[in-house]
């Protein structure tokens, strides 16, 4: 019997005491999000995910009225659903409800309102975010005027190393590490699905980003079915970006650092440990320490 596993869980057993935006995240174990019927409601195969839709009404055919996207006001601005989770952990008590609603074939007009019904809590995000929750569900809201094709930062996301293309829509990949503000997902195998590749020409020892939904079905190995976005990314970039940044430390401080050899730990592991050792040193920096 499968069994779900979720980044969620924790987020019960966080903070109540007042709200507040953390940099943790969470899986949940539910499915996602189904939002009370209205005009402005979408439905599709959750795998199929569309990005950054339109702020101006579209018609389903000549005779229905015109819908917008799913959309709330907030202190006087208008988000629109972005169809992704936020896997990040909110505490507390939420930041508002909305408590009135419109006709989905127009947008909210007053503070707390929205065009798909009330009763629904809410959670000021980042970057012109807004978490609203869904039956539950955290669903990322964004400004409507806001343009680009950024996954928002609340959607967990992870890198890994291409170790198998599958032929049923899938790949397997062995996790390099999660994406700072995440609860760090177990090192492994994971069986992804490929709906949403944007790259092409992805091979076997390709590094890739993989930005989900933040569900996870612990078979073995695990796999992640509701994956928002997978592209490939250069690795020795990343690397590059870290030896950029120690270097600079080092000679500040007169440093040398020598990467060595080993057949026990890559590269990657050992920018990853870099990685956290300049985490850990930011927050001492605001302190007043210097590494």
């Amino acid at each position: 019997m499968k069994k779900i596993m979720s980044i969620l869980l924790a987020a019960a057993m966080l903070c109540t005491l007042s709200a507040c935006n953390s940099d943790k995240t969470f899986i949940s174990e539910k499915k996602p999000a189904t939002e009370k019927p209205t005009a402005a409601t979408s439905t599709g195969n959750s795998t199929n995910h569309t990005e950054n839709q339109t702020s101006a009404p579209t018609k389903n055919d000549a005779e229905t009225p015109a819908a917008y996207p799913p959309s709330v006001m907030i202190n006087g601005v208008i988000y629109k659903d972005t169809r992704f989770n936020s896997s990040m952990i909110g505490c507390g008590v939420k930041d508002g409800e909305i408590t009135s609603t419109v006709d989905g074939t127009k947008l909210p007009s007053e503070n707390n309102q929205s065009n798909f019904g009330t009763g629904y809590q809410y959670q000021l995000g980042v970057d012109d975010t807004v978490i609203v929750y869904l039956e539950e569900q955290p669903r990322i809201f964004q400004n409507i005027d806001k343009s680009g094709t950024d996954m928002p930062k609340e959607v967990i996301n992870f890198t890994a190393t291409v170790k198998e293309m599958r032929e049923n829509s899938t790949m397997l990949v062995t996790l390099i590490d999660t994406a700072e503000g995440f609860v760090p997902m177990s090192k492994g195998d994971y069986v992804v699905s490929t709906s949403n590749l944007r790259s092409q020409n992805v091979k076997v020892g390709d590094t890739v980003r993989v930005w989900f939904a933040g569900m996870i079905q612990e078979t073995s190995p695990a796999q992640i079915p509701d994956v928002y976005r997978i592209v490939k990314t250069d690795e020795s970039t990343a690397h590059q970006d870290i030896a950029a940044r120690m270097s600079d430390i080092m000679k500040i401080n007169e440093v040398e650092l020598d990467y060595g050899t080993s057949t026990l730990y890559s590269v990657a592991d050992r920018d990853t440990a870099l990685k956290l050792i300049l985490t850990e040193f930011a927050k001492w920096e605001k302190m007043g320490c210097k590494l």
